[in-house]
């Protein structure tokens, strides 16, 4: 007997679509200012030596279509030839800006044309963060927070961690913390909706970040589990095992290319036990609290997240229990081992991608209006984003590689293994980066306004960035700058405008384009802002039904909320909920 269709669970679904789409708006336009904002303070440039790795895997995909590189960060394979250690993600997400690059580097002076190469494909990176940030409007408010309030601690994660300044480098952990978040928005949707979509965003995140990097599979394991219960739903469940086993499936291929089995990491001796010496509690603490690498001084927000899975937990305890276990077990993973502080880098670089899981707990806390001091609350929030902002703007505007030049961190004094490796920077807060990285900011804008300004005649990288019809890339420089030059740019300011005009470009054009991209933002935000407000009068009208008072309050009654007040009207408050 054919089953017909129930037509109040069909108007339903088109109902939850038609009320999803001006949260989905307000969201866009607010990821469109972030992503301003990201381009506007944009470095433009690939020097690290994981940077560069990538870079020339990139280079390869598109040129030779290979995995082979000819330099870099790498391990050689069977056949002889060098592979890059990184997985694959970030190179495959990076190949339409490579193009995009290579097809209008005729339109910049050829001398130029090698770092525009570069800077184009470095784009990714901020784009991959204004997906970050569009993830994390829409899991705030999955999580039962009001547009406005979702829209704030969204501005607190993408300017108040050091999500902006990993916008900027051409690493991976921005792009890791966006695979994250959708994974971890998919699942929270999946398990209120069980329908298929929601079970392919969570398989996206999940598969790119395995295929991104192999050691975020215990987290993103962590953040599947409390999904189980959902796939009962077999068209959700075989969506996710099709779309995450396509992931899967490409990093195993990709593994046995370049070391001829399927289960090699291409880390070498780093994915065995002996790359894990470093003591348990000394890494705990480098990661967490130390003054050159602890989490709680780079992202002050994060300090609220313990109080945050306490309030999860009460309301979700599978969710609350797989993110805090994927949190746990990626601490004590890098906590262990031999560079857990992943030098040189802006922070606690291994911990940036837990940065949107941390957050969505302090949003379930702030989505409870049951609980006490929820004032209180906003306003360390408040404070937590203000602090966080003010240290990643040394970050933005001060290449760490030019800080670490400064300080001699940088060519490297000591081995990657010496116990006082990078000692200094690490332990002592006197030379703690945040520091030095706004002492050097002052110091460079005040030789900027005497007019002292770097200048930099650049000559182009080295031939290997034009790698068409090349059978094996030659191996230049990663800078494509000499030491005298490279010395002089730790007086400039890392970012693409600045460049631009060091370099002799006009400095009119260079300013327009980066003062309209910091308008574009304001305006951005400005409009999603007010797209909140509408939301919420909207939201405060339904919770009030046709025949309820007006939206205004009357003498002596106090403002309307715009929040729910408890579980039962949380659960009708998203647009992108089930009524």
């Amino acid at each position: 007997m054919t089953r017909e269709p129930d037509p109040h669970l069909e108007r339903s679904a088109a109902a939850d679509r038609q009320r999803a789409r001006p949260e989905r708006a307000m969201a866009a336009l607010f990821a469109l200012g972030v992503l301003c904002v990201y381009l506007a303070s944009a470095g433009g440039r690939i020097v690290a030596s994981d940077e560069h790795t990538v870079f020339r895997l990139t280079q390869s995909l598109v040129e030779r279509q290979s995995f082979a590189v000819g330099d870099g960060n790498a391990e050689r394979g069977p056949d002889g030839r060098l592979y890059a250690k990184a997985g694959l993600g970030q190179a495959l997400v990076s190949v339409p800006f490579y193009l995009a690059g290579r097809f209008t580097a005729p339109l910049v002076p050829a001398r130029l044309r090698d770092f525009y190469l570069r800077a184009a494909t470095s784009l990714a990176m901020p784009f991959a963060g204004a997906v970050l940030a569009l993830a994390l409007v829409l899991l705030f408010l999955e999580l039962g927070l009001g547009p406005r309030p979702a829209l704030s601690l969204a501005l607190v994660a993408a300017l108040g961690t050091p999500l902006w300044v990993y916008a900027k480098l051409y690493l991976g952990e921005i792009l890791l913390a966006a695979c994250l978040a959708l994974e971890l928005l998919g699942v929270v949707r999946w398990r209120r909706d069980g329908r298929p979509a929601s079970a392919g965003l969570a398989a996206a995140g999940f598969g790119l970040a395995v295929l991104t990097k192999y050691a975020v599979l215990p987290v993103a394991v962590a953040l599947w589990l409390p999904a189980l219960p959902a796939w009962r739903r077999w068209r959700s469940a075989l969506t996710f095992v099709l779309a995450a086993g396509a992931g899967v499936a490409l990093a195993l291929y990709y593994n046995q290319a370049r070391t001829g089995s399927p289960w090699g990491s291409g880390y070498g001796r780093q994915a065995s036990a002996t790359a894990f010496t470093t003591p348990l509690l000394v890494g705990l603490y480098g990661l967490l609290l130390s003054s050159g690498k602890g989490l709680a001084w780079f992202a002050p927000i994060s300090l609220l997240a313990p109080a945050g899975f306490v309030a999860w937990w009460k309301s979700d305890r599978w969710m609350a229990a797989g993110a805090a276990a994927g949190v746990a077990a990626t601490v004590l993973l890098y906590a262990g081992f031999e560079h857990w502080a992943g030098d040189g880098s802006w922070g606690p670089r291994y911990l940036v991608p837990l940065i949107p899981i941390l957050v969505a707990a302090v949003a379930v806390r702030l989505a409870r209006r049951e609980v006490p001091r929820r004032r209180l609350w906003w306003a360390a929030v408040a404070a937590l984003g203000i602090a966080g902002a003010a240290v990643q703007a040394g970050g933005v505007a001060v290449y760490y590689g030019a800080q670490m030049r400064e300080a001699g961190d940088y060519p490297y004094a000591r081995p990657l293994d010496h116990p006082r490796f990078m000692s200094e920077s690490h332990w002592n807060p006197y030379y703690s980066p945040i520091q030095e990285h706004w002492r050097m900011l002052a110091r460079n804008l005040a030789e900027h306004r005497r007019g002292a300004a770097p200048r930099v005649g650049l000559a182009g990288a080295a031939a290997g960035d034009s790698l068409a019809g090349a059978a094996t890339p030659p191996a230049p420089a990663r800078l494509g700058l000499d030491e005298r030059q490279a010395r002089a740019l730790t007086h400039g300011f890392d970012v693409w405008a600045a460049y631009a005009v060091y370099a002799g470009l006009p400095a009119a054009l260079v300013l327009a384009v980066w003062l309209w991209l910091w308008v574009a933002a304001v305006g951005c935000f400005a409009y999603a802002w007010r797209d909140g407000a509408s939301l919420a009068r909207a939201a405060a009208t339904a919770a009030r039904g046709p025949l309820g008072p007006p939206l205004g309050p009357g003498p002596g009654e106090p403002p309307p909320l715009y929040e729910p007040p408890d579980d039962v009207s949380r659960s009708r408050w998203s647009m992108t909920r089930r009524p």
